[in-house]
């Protein structure tokens, strides 16, 4: 008998080891931004994942900022800004569970636009208003701050009410064990702009089912009665929490309300969700030929082999941004038609600076431009699996950097061909 039960017990005990990590919960640290109010300061629990030189985000409510909102879960919130130097504010922090690739995972955040929102740039001694309309990317990655793959953006948020965006999550790349929630200009921008997000109560992230009719993200307008304060002790009588110790806020559920007719439902979802069609439905669109030559290498399908490199001279970036300058639409139009074409092609988009900014910078700089390349033709409808990012820095020079001309061939964009799907 005494025997039996070891086995029983030995075999519980293995049948628990080798259940799948995807059952569980995945809970953040401080989901609330709960500390005590200050400028570029980043919340217990989190870590600055912005751009090198700049100052962190802010707790918020401060009156220093002239911002004054209440929060929606306890007494603080996060306030990230873009600025019209090119530069933006994110923050992160690694998960206890990795998110793993392919599976759907639920989550939400409450944000908000605050109507008056007065900081200053790093260059400048006078506030100025950070008051316009933007987005909050998500991403997932594998190491600090990394930006690896971008889960899910909302589109600009203009309401400066708390709404309840719920995402479906759904990693295609890897698995990752760090979260960046970064805010962003509305896209495409052709410059930089001054502008303010607040992010509040966070959820857990937790296992879910995807279906293809069902939108990636909801925006929820919950009643006001339904939003919980909680008491955080005066500063003098409290002390910092180390990130572990943050206990999940728990909160009421929304008011249930009457059953959606069909018709109701449909149209509810169509006004929740990003109206955009999806990449499925993109990838079945006719398109017609680019009028623009820039790329000839594309022109010919059997020209092009596995592991080729194809330099995109034409994608132009200003100094130290991210974002795209008109003319680079041209040249990014003969690529999305080479890949509607070529439907079994996948490629990968490099980015490359000279030897310039410092080595963390470089990475986070040529990461971003080759992201801005991939989400552009992720936006217009080309699949997700089909299109990787990866900075690579300053480490692949092409050409000297002792001179101007040298530089700027480094400081480039290039395609390689993973795959020709033959």
């Amino acid at each position: 008998m005494y025997k039996s039960l070891i086995i029983v017990n030995t075999i519980v005990a293995l049948l628990m080891c080798t259940m799948p990590i995807t059952a569980q919960t995945i809970r953040l640290n401080n989901p609330s931004f709960e500390d005590e109010p200050a400028s570029s300061t980043t919340p217990e629990g989190w870590v600055d994942c912005g751009m090198d030189g700049e100052t962190p985000p802010d707790i918020q409510p401060d009156n220093t900022f002239r911002v004054f909102k209440k929060a929606h879960q306890g007494n603080t919130y996060l306030g990230l800004v873009t600025r019209d130097s090119d530069t933006w504010e994110a923050v992160g922090q690694s998960l206890e569970i990795p998110l793993i690739g392919r599976n759907c995972y639920d989550f939400s955040v409450h944000l908000a636009r605050s109507e008056s929102y007065l900081s200053r740039r790093k260059a400048d001694t006078m506030q100025i208003q950070f008051t316009q309309p933007i987005r909050l990317r998500i991403w997932g990655g594998n190491y600090y701050c990394e930006k690896g793959e971008l889960l899910a953006e909302t589109d600009a948020v203009e309401h400066t009410n708390w709404k309840k965006y719920s995402f479906k999550l759904k990693p295609l790349r890897d698995d990752y064990n760090f979260i960046v929630l970064e805010a962003f200009y509305m896209t495409p921008a052709l410059v930089g702009y001054n502008g303010n997000l607040l992010l509040d109560n966070c959820s857990a992230i937790t296992i879910a089912t995807c279906k293809d009719d069902e939108p990636l993200i909801a925006i929820i307008d919950e009643p006001a009665e339904d939003r919980k304060n909680i008491n955080i002790p005066p500063k003098e009588n409290r002390k910092r929490k180390k990130p572990e110790q943050f206990q999940k806020i728990t909160k009421k559920e929304v008011s249930k309300t009457k059953k959606e007719t069909p018709k109701e439902k449909t149209n509810n979802q169509l006004a929740l969700a990003t109206p955009t069609p999806s990449p499925a439905e993109k990838e079945e669109e006719k398109i017609e030929p680019p009028k623009t030559n820039i790329l000839p290498e594309l022109k010919d399908k059997d020209f092009i082999k596995e592991g080729q490199i194809i330099q995109v001279n034409s994608l132009q970036f200003p100094a130290d941004s991210t974002i795209l300058t008109e003319s680079s639409y041209q040249v990014l139009e003969e690529v999305y038609y080479f890949l509607k074409q070529n439907k079994g092609v996948v490629i990968e988009i490099g980015g490359h600076t000279n030897d310039r900014p410092m080595e963390k910078y470089s990475y986070q700089l040529s990461t971003a431009r080759a992201q801005t390349v991939a989400g552009y033709l992720i936006q217009k409808g080309i699949s997700e699996s089909r299109i990787s990012a990866k900075g690579y820095g300053k480490t692949q020079p092409i050409a000297s950097n002792k001179t101007w001309a040298g530089r700027n061939k480094n400081q480039r964009v290039e395609i390689k061909i993973m795959s020709t799907g033959k």
